[in-house]
């Protein structure tokens, strides 16, 4: 594809695509950021694949996201039958929460604990297991996976670690209840949207993997909040800086009213507009899609770790010249 689009030079004659023609260099848009095309996905997930902190953490004894959730959560391969077991669904939070450190242990900041208490609760497991057990209890849980129920990530972000959660884990037997009062039961408070992107999105590219399902989430995290608003603008000039909320995850994440379809709708109609974009410019290239699944590795893993690019794109949305035509 690259000898075709681009001149000895290795830079792209057209108005919106620098296209590198090097296989170790990123494709980039005219303004000098990743864009998306087939080659740059083909890099990104070669990249990951060999990445060792994507790959199974054989000698800590610990597995990958997806290995834990196909041994955990679909035993039996031959049947769709998924556990909804508490200790399989706690092996697999344990997981997502360590590698995504996203501090599913924590209760809060109201939760204060007696020195003399300290030894009768695991406190980095509590946040995990009454997370375990809330999602244990859903009903339709794999159902509405596959049909990519945006509810899924707002009920989880909303209720896993809340006191409604908290006082029936306790009733089950699943925490200790040594310690507990109704005050403090109802100290208990947070609200984890990106855990149940992450949740969710794992789970399903995992035992939907190949089939329906498979593609139905894509993450939330800071990394993604911090770029997209210069996506959203370039692609579709929506200023996402000057709405009523002047942060992304105010936009969708506001604590108790999570918005994960508005989330998942906008990166899909970015999608949509790279894919007509570059169609439209290089149209002897094979039409392709974007799966939400590309989009997260490509802007999460270029733009990962505080990259000083994220201030540079930022400065350029709400600039006319930017946008991608």
């Amino acid at each position: 594809m690259c000898e075709e689009i681009t001149n000895v030079n290795g830079t792209d004659f057209q108005k919106n695509f620098k296209i590198s023609g090097n296989p170790y260099i990123f494709d980039k848009d005219k303004n000098d950021f990743p864009a998306f095309t087939p080659i740059n996905f083909e890099r990104i997930n070669f990249i990951i694949h060999h990445d060792s902190n994507y790959r199974p953490l054989k000698e800590d004894g610990s597995d990958s996201i997806s290995e834990t959730i196909k041994s955990r959560i679909w035993k039996d391969k031959n049947i769709e039958d998924y556990s909804c077991d508490y200790d399989d669904i706690l092996e697999v939070v344990r997981v997502i929460d360590r590698l995504n450190s996203t501090r599913q242990s924590s209760l809060g900041p109201k939760i204060k604990w007696e020195k003399d208490q300290k030894s009768n609760q695991d406190k980095e497991e509590l946040g995990r297991k009454i997370t375990a057990y809330y999602i244990s209890t859903i009903e339709n849980f794999y159902k509405r996976l596959e049909e990519e129920d945006p509810k899924l990530v707002d009920d989880i972000a909303k209720n896993a670690i809340s006191p409604e959660s908290t006082k029936k884990a306790i009733e089950a037997g699943k925490i200790e209840e040594s310690g507990w009062n109704e005050e403090k039961i109802n100290s208990v408070s947070r609200y984890t949207f990106s855990f149940a992107s992450k949740y969710c999105t794992y789970m399903a590219r995992a035992i939907f993997e190949g089939k329906n399902g498979e593609d139905g989430y894509c993450i939330f995290d800071k990394v993604m909040c911090d770029i997209l608003p210069y996506y959203a603008w370039v692609y579709l000039k929506e200023n996402h800086l000057k709405k009523k909320s002047s942060k992304i995850p105010e936009e969708f994440a506001a604590k108790g009213n999570g918005n994960y379809e508005g989330y998942r709708k906008l990166i899909d109609r970015i999608i949509q507009r790279a894919e007509l974009i570059f169609g439209r410019e290089y149209p002897k290239d094979p039409f392709y899609r974007i799966s939400r699944k590309d989009f997260d590795h490509l802007l999460w893993y270029y733009f990962k770790g505080g990259n000083p690019k994220i201030k540079d794109a930022m400065e350029l949305v709400g600039n006319d010249s930017a946008v991608l035509k």
